[in-house]
This record gives C-alpha cells, structure tokens and sequence, in this order.
C-alpha cells in the first residue's frame, strides 16, 4: 500500500520537491520489513528512490521480485516518470548489488559527496523506463 504526502489525484499533475509516495511491508510483529521512500519529483522526468531493507533475515526471491514490481509500476505507469535515481555510499555493497540486479545502471561518482558519519563517494545510479524489466 502507497503512502502519499497529498492526494493522488492531486499528485497526478503536481509533483514539487517536497512530495514523497512511501511503500513498504511489515513483519507479523508490526518491525518494518522494507521500506521504499520515492521523493524529489520533477514533473514528468525523474525522482529520488531511498530503499531500507531490514536486516532481520534476506530477501526471499518473491519479495526481490515484489518491490520493483510495485515501485516501479508507480514510477513509470501512475507517475508517468521517464527515469527514476538512486544515491548510494561507496561502501553499501548490498545495496549497489541490489539497484543493479534491480536493472539500475551506474551513471556517475559525486566524490566525497556523503559526510556523516564520514566523508566518502556517492554513487549515482537511474534507471529509464524503456530499460525497466518490472513493468
């Protein structure tokens, strides 16, 4: 179930920087399982993608394949985007596994651009509609 900063109707035309849509399921004990946070919408282009996975156990193959399913058909069929980016640290190896199992290509380095806990790189990953294989 999606968790929006407006109404969705309202969202449909409208997507300023200050917008966020939220997905996510939860254990049986109510502890988040995954989260995916969808934010800084430009209009028709791009947004930001921020991904937690909890790390009380793995991804089983259905729930890897559920996420992108359900994110990306809003990305690209309800938000009607043409691109969707993720951020990630230099050091989160699960991470930049997962946006690139995901389909997400890697499109550039920001040096030193995270700063806490500590200074490293930022990777910059997007993924086009047109190369999206969960739609």
């Amino acid at each position: 179930a999606a968790v929006t900063g407006r109404d969705s109707a309202e969202l449909k035309d409208k997507y300023p920087a200050d917008e966020y849509v939220c997905f996510g399921e939860y254990h049986s004990d109510k502890e988040p399982f995954w989260v995916t946070t969808l934010h800084s919408f430009q209009k028709n282009h791009d947004c930001l993608i921020d991904i937690a996975i909890n790390k009380r156990g793995v991804l089983s193959p259905a729930t890897f394949k559920r996420i992108p399913a359900v994110v990306f058909d809003y990305v690209f069929n309800q938000a009607n985007l043409i691109r969707c980016t993720a951020t990630i640290r230099a050091s989160n190896e699960a991470s930049i596994k997962l946006v690139l199992a995901w389909g997400f290509e890697l499109e550039g380095v920001k040096r030193n651009g995270y700063f806490q806990p500590k200074i490293e790189d930022q990777f910059i990953f997007g993924l086009l509609k047109e190369n999206c294989q969960w739609l």
